[in-house]
C-alpha cells in the first residue's frame, strides 16, 4: 500500500462510517471500524467486583460479608477480612486487614489498622485506631470506648464502657486478656504491663505513668513516670515527673513531685483539712505537752541521700534499672530524725509515717497543736511565777 497523505483521506461524518487502517495482511488492508470497539467484558462499575459491593450508603471493598442481613446501611468496609462476618451492624467503619474480624451487629464502631477491634463482635461506638489497637475486646454490652495507638488496649477482653486510652500500648499490654472500665490511659505504655481484672476509674497521664497498675483503682497519676512503680493501691495522687507513692500497695496518698523538689509554693501558705465538730467524738484536752516537746531532740544536718532507682523502659519493651540521687544530696538542712521521734510517738500522735519501712516520713504539721499546749503550759507557769 503506497503511503498517502493525511488530506488525502475522505472526511468521514457519520461515526457509523470511521474505521482506522492499523496494517496490511498480505491481501487486504487491515482495519478497526465501530464494530470491533465493543466493550470487552470488564465491570462497568464496583457492584461488578466480586469482591466490591456498593448497598445504597454501605460500601464495601476486599470483602463483601457473605452473611449480611437486611441491607444494614450507613457501613464503609476496606481491606482483605475486613469485617467479613457482619450481619445486622449498621454505621459501621473498618478499614484494614481483619479489623473487625468478628463484628457481627455491633454499630458506629471506627476500627481503623491491622486487627483493629479483631475480637469485637456487637456493642456500640467503639473507636480503635491502630495496630491491633483493641484487638481483644469481646464486650457484648454498649462500649463507646476509644482506643488509638499501636496494641492501644490490645489485651483488654470485657472492658465495659468509657475507657480512653491514647499512645503506643496504652492500657494494658499485658501477656493475658482482661478487663477493666472508666480509665483514661494517656501516653507510651501508660498503665501498659500488668493491668488486671478491677482496676477502674484510674487516670494515668504521661510516659508509662501507673504502667505496673495490676488491680488498682481511683489512682490520678500524672507526669512521665508517675505511679510507675504502684500496683495495688487505690485512691491515690502522684503529680509531678517520677513522682510516686510511698509504697507500691499503699492506698489514700497525694505526693507532690520526687526527691528532687525543694520548694512547694503556693500563693496561699495554709492547707486547710477537715476539723468540723460533728464530725469528731470522744473530744478531750490533748495530755501531750511541754514535757513531749522537752523530749525531742530537734538536729541539724546535710542531706546525704542513699541512691533511688527507677525504671526505664525501652522501645523493644526491656526495662532497665537506673540508678540517680536526689538533687538535695549535699544540702545542708535541719528538723528531727524520724528514728528518734518515732521513740516518742504512739497511735494517737501518729509523727512518723512507716508506710515504707525503708524511708520513714515525719509530719511536721501534727506538732502545731503540742506546740500550742506547751505554749499554754508556759503561760500558766509564767502567771504563777507573777503571783
Amino acid at each position: 500500500m503506497a503511503n498517502k497523505k493525511f488530506s488525502e483521506f475522505t472526511v468521514k461524518t457519520d461515526p457509523a462510517n470511521v474505521d482506522f487502517l492499523v496494517g496490511y495482511d498480505g491481501t487486504d488492508n487491515v482495519r478497526i471500524d465501530p464494530s470491533n470497539l465493543g466493550g470487552g467484558g470488564g465491570a462497568s462499575d464496583l457492584n461488578g467486583l466480586s469482591d466490591c459491593l456498593v448497598d445504597t450508603d454501605s460500601l464495601y471493598v476486599g470483602e463483601v460479608p457473605s452473611g449480611l442481613s437486611g441491607n444494614p446501611q450507613g457501613n464503609t468496609t476496606l481491606g482483605i477480612d475486613s469485617a467479613p462476618a457482619l450481619t445486622t451492624g449498621i454505621e459501621n467503619t473498618i478499614i484494614g486487614n481483619d479489623a473487625g474480624l468478628g463484628l457481627t451487629s455491633g454499630g458506629r464502631h471506627v476500627m481503623i489498622g491491622f486487627e483493629a477491634g479483631a475480637a469485637m463482635t456487637i456493642g456500640s461506638k467503639g473507636v480503635f485506631i491502630g495496630y491491633q489497637a483493641g484487638k481483644s475486646t469481646t464486650t457484648t454490652s454498649n462500649i463507646e470506648a476509644v482506643y488509638i495507638g499501636s496494641q492501644a488496649g490490645s489485651t483488654l477482653t470485657n472492658s465495659g464502657n468509657t475507657n480512653v486510652a491514647i499512645g503506643g500500648r496504652s492500657l494494658g499490654a499485658s501477656s493475658t486478656p482482661n478487663s477493666c472500665t472508666g480509665n483514661v490511659s494517656i501516653g507510651w505504655r501508660s498503665m501498659g504491663f500488668s493491668l488486671g481484672t478491677g482496676a477502674d476509674n484510674n487516670t494515668c497521664v504521661g510516659r508509662t505513668a501507673g504502667s505496673d497498675l495490676t488491680t488498682g483503682g481511683s489512682n490520678t497519676y500524672i507526669g512521665n513516670n508517675a505511679g510507675d512503680t504502684a500496683t495495688t493501691g487505690s485512691n491515690n495522687i502522684a503529680i509531678g515527673s517520677s513522682s510516686t507513692p510511698s509504697s507500691a500497695t499503699v492506698s489514700n496518698e497525694i505526693t507532690l513531685g520526687d526527691s528532687n523538689i525543694t520548694s512547694l509554693r503556693c500563693a496561699v501558705t495554709s492547707i486547710t483539712s477537715l476539723s468540723d465538730e460533728r464530725d469528731k467524738s470522744e473530744i478531750k484536752d490533748l495530755e501531750y505537752g511541754l514535757a513531749f516537746i522537752d523530749a525531742l531532740q530537734p538536729r541539724e544536718f546535710v542531706w546525704d541521700n542513699r541512691p533511688e532507682i527507677k525504671n526505664l523502659v525501652n522501645d523493644d519493651d526491656t526495662v532497665e534499672e537506673i540508678e540517680f540521687y536526689s538533687a538535695n544530696k549535699g544540702k545542708k538542712d535541719f528538723g528531727f530524725i524520724a528514728q528518734e521521734v518515732r521513740e516518742l510517738d504512739n497511735d494517737t500522735l501518729r509523727l512518723v509515717y512507716a508506710e515504707n519501712e525503708d524511708k520513714l516520713e515525719l509530719s511536721y504539721g501534727k506538732l502545731v497543736p503540742i506546740l500550742v499546749k506547751a505554749i499554754q503550759e508556759l503561760k500558766e507557769e509564767v502567771e504563777l511565777l507573777k503571783g
